[in-house]
C-alpha cells in the first residue's frame, strides 16, 4: 500500500513538472507589441502650415462706409475721446474712443523710430462739415458769378464732402500734417505706408495721401493682402 501511494506521488510530481515547462514555453513565444513601420511615420508629421485667412466683419462699426451713396444717419454721433495735444496741431482734436488707443500706439511707435506725426484733422461734426461745405460753395460762386447755387454746390461736392458723407464724421479718419511739402514725399508718409496696417489703419485716397482711415487690425490686414482699395474691397467682397 505504501509503495502504491509513493508511486502515485512520484507520478503527480512528474505531471506538475511537465505543465510548468509548457507554461514557460508559451510565455517565451509571446511577441512584444510591434513599433509602427516607417511607412506609418508620415501620419505623425505636421501638416504644412496653411495660409492665414483674415475674417472680416463687414457690418462692424470699423468698416462703416460713408460717401454720397451711403450717407450717415441724421444726428450720427460716434463715441469720442480727445487726442493728446502732443500729437495734434489743434486743441480738442477728437477721435473714436473705441479706436483711439490704436491711434496713440501708432503715433508713439513712430516717435520711437524718429518719426513725428502730427494730426491736422480728425473728427468733424455734421455742423462742422456743413460749414466747410458752405464755405466752398461761396468760394465757387465768388469765382464765377454766373453760376446758380445748385451749380456751385455740384462743383463744391467734387472738392469737399457733403455733410453726412465724410469719413471725418465717423471719427475714424485722420489727416496728417507736414508743413511746406508734399506729404507723399515725406519720411512720415513712407513710415505710415509700411506700418499703418499693423495698427488697423489704411491709406484711403490717391489724391489725399495725408488721409488715413481706421478699419481694425484684422480688416486692415485683409485689405492689404488683397491689394485693393477700401471701396474696391467692399464692392468685391462685401457686396456694397
Amino acid at each position: 500500500m505504501k509503495k502504491l501511494i509513493l508511486l502515485l506521488l512520484i507520478l503527480s510530481l512528474c505531471l506538475a513538472f511537465v505543465g510548468c515547462g509548457k507554461a514557460k514555453d508559451t510565455t517565451a513565444d509571446t511577441k512584444p507589441a510591434e513599433k509602427p513601420s516607417s511607412s506609418d511615420s508620415s501620419s505623425s508629421e505636421k501638416p504644412e502650415e496653411e495660409k492665414e485667412e483674415y475674417k472680416v466683419d463687414f457690418d462692424s462699426w470699423e468698416m462703416t462706409l460713408t460717401d454720397s451713396a451711403h450717407p450717415l444717419a441724421e444726428g450720427f454721433a460716434p463715441p469720442l475721446a480727445t487726442v493728446k495735444s502732443a500729437y495734434t496741431n489743434h486743441p480738442n482734436t477728437r477721435f473714436d474712443a473705441r479706436a483711439i488707443g490704436r491711434l496713440i500706439y501708432m503715433l508713439e511707435d513712430a516717435e520711437k523710430e524718429g518719426i513725428t506725426l502730427k494730426i491736422e484733422t480728425a473728427f468733424k461734426s455734421e455742423n462742422d462739415q456743413l460749414s466747410i461745405f458752405n464755405a466752398k460753395v461761396n468760394e465757387v460762386m465768388d469765382s464765377d458769378i454766373t453760376l446758380t447755387l445748385r451749380e456751385a454746390e455740384d462743383i463744391a461736392k467734387t472738392e469737399v464732402a457733403f455733410p453726412r458723407t465724410s469719413e471725418h464724421e465717423l471719427g475714424l479718419a485722420v489727416d496728417f500734417a507736414k508743413e511746406g511739402s508734399d506729404f507723399k514725399e515725406t519720411e512720415e508718409y513712407k513710415w505710415l505706408i509700411e506700418n499703418c496696417y499693423d495698427y488697423g489703419f489704411i491709406p484711403r485716397f490717391e489724391d489725399n495721401p495725408a488721409h488715413f482711415r481706421y478699419v481694425g487690425v484684422e480688416n486692415a490686414a485683409a485689405i492689404k493682402e488683397s491689394g485693393l482699395g477700401f471701396d474696391e474691397y467692399l464692392k468685391q467682397f462685401g457686396n456694397k
